[in-house]
């Protein structure tokens, strides 16, 4: 699971933001088109390094997922798959958690 997460993330990281079709900084929907990439991404980093996130991060990271989600079809058509990626990147994530939830201490 974290070789997919690591991958989706290099995948993310290696996509040109979609401009001009996306403005920089420009709110569509109720998300933020470059901060809600770099809170996804962030986070997602954390996990994909082994961090268990706290209630409060992991809280903000289904937020941001919920937020995006939600937000989807305001983005103009040829940005949505770049946003569509980070839906997954931010499943992954949560995924790959769930993953290291469920291992006994050590």
């Amino acid at each position: 699971m974290v070789a997919e997460l690591e991958a989706a993330l290099a995948e993310h990281l290696a996509t040109p933001f979609p401009s001009p079709a996306v403005v920089r900084g420009r709110d569509y929907g109720s998300v933020c088109a470059v901060m809600i990439g770099a809170d996804i991404c962030g986070l997602s980093s954390r996990v994909a390094g082994g961090e268990l996130l706290t209630d409060a991060r992991w809280n903000y990271l289904a937020e941001c997922e919920a937020r995006l989600q939600d937000s989807l079809m305001e983005f103009p058509e040829a940005g949505r798959p770049y946003y569509a990626h980070l839906l997954r990147v931010a499943e992954l994530a949560f995924q790959r958690m769930e993953q290291m939830a469920a291992q006994p201490s050590r």
